[in-house]
């Protein structure tokens, strides 16, 4: 596996080793968004990446992008890695795949090194500490790119920069797969975020939670050669108000589990009560 991860060191341009398996392109990241999840990463990486309190590093892997990678893939590319919680699962399924992580945060990717060597596929791998709208990387370098909860938080004109990179940096005939990162805008958690980003908030900022209709989904991914925009999960009833969890968000989410699948033909059809809007799309 020395050849693969030669060729994602080849991929990189302009960067340098600034502490031990981490590149950058500059010793440090002052941006609001490196300061902010650097800070819940010390706190709990697990909260901060997967919005859970188990311990569990991988909760939450969402097991239906397996289907999407190929076999043959050689590079991938983990966009908002954090600490690997999807991508050390895939690099442990795919024994030829070597993998780029590239994170806004150093505290999230020292943890992803950790855990790498853990559980042995540490080999295959190499970490860029950077945001994710200028990728140090060489055009046509990837076989596919992953992305799971990160472009939700991102102001929508990142996100356009984010996914027109994505584009530049994947090979002709290279597939995205994007795991929620594109919540719902038709439920009651999805107004929430609606509300929340337009006039609670300032919508620059990288954090809060922005909530996508389908079609205006469909029109991020405009000039890609196959898009598949596959609906997942259902939310009838919210888990918080405001930021506020409430008291029975145990049952909250276990009749929302129970109800996914099983919504009217019709409210699938408008995009009623869906959670999310996973994306896989080729270039």
């Amino acid at each position: 596996m020395g050849g693969s991860r030669a060729r994602l060191l080849a991929a990189f341009e302009g960067v340098c080793e600034v502490e031990e398996g981490i590149l950058a392109s500059q010793a440090g990241d002052a941006s609001q968004a490196s300061n902010m999840w650097s800070g819940l990463a010390r706190a709990n990486p697990i909260s901060a990446a997967a919005a859970s309190s188990s311990s569990d590093p991988f909760v939450k892997y969402p097991t239906w992008i397996t289907e999407y990678i190929n076999p043959r893939d050689e590079l991938a590319l983990d966009a908002g890695c954090g600490y690997g919680r999807v991508s050390i699962p895939l690099l442990e399924r795919f024994g030829n795949l070597a993998l780029a992580g590239v994170d806004v945060s150093y505290v999230m990717l020292r943890e992803y090194l950790r855990l790498a060597r853990d559980h042995q596929v540490g080999d295959r791998l190499v970490l860029y500490c950077g945001g994710l709208g200028h990728l140090p990387l060489r055009e046509g370098s990837f076989d596919c790119a992953i992305s799971a909860a990160v472009l939700l938080h991102l102001p929508r004109d990142e996100t356009r920069r984010v996914l027109s990179e994505l584009y530049r940096v994947l090979r002709p005939g290279g597939r995205i797969i994007l795991a929620s990162c594109f919540p719902n805008l038709a439920n009651p958690e999805g107004m929430q975020c609606w509300l929340y980003e337009h006039l609670l908030r300032d919508s620059s900022r990288n954090g809060p939670v922005r909530a996508y209709t389908r079609t205006q989904v469909q029109r991020l991914f405009e000039g890609w050669r196959e898009v598949q925009i596959i609906e997942h999960g259902a939310t009838v009833l919210p888990r918080q108000v405001f930021g506020v969890v409430l008291p029975a968000g145990s049952a909250i989410r276990e009749l929302n589990q129970c109800l996914d699948g099983r919504l009217p033909e019709w409210m699938m059809r408008k995009g009623l009560l869906l959670s999310q809007h996973d994306v896989v799309a080729s270039k």
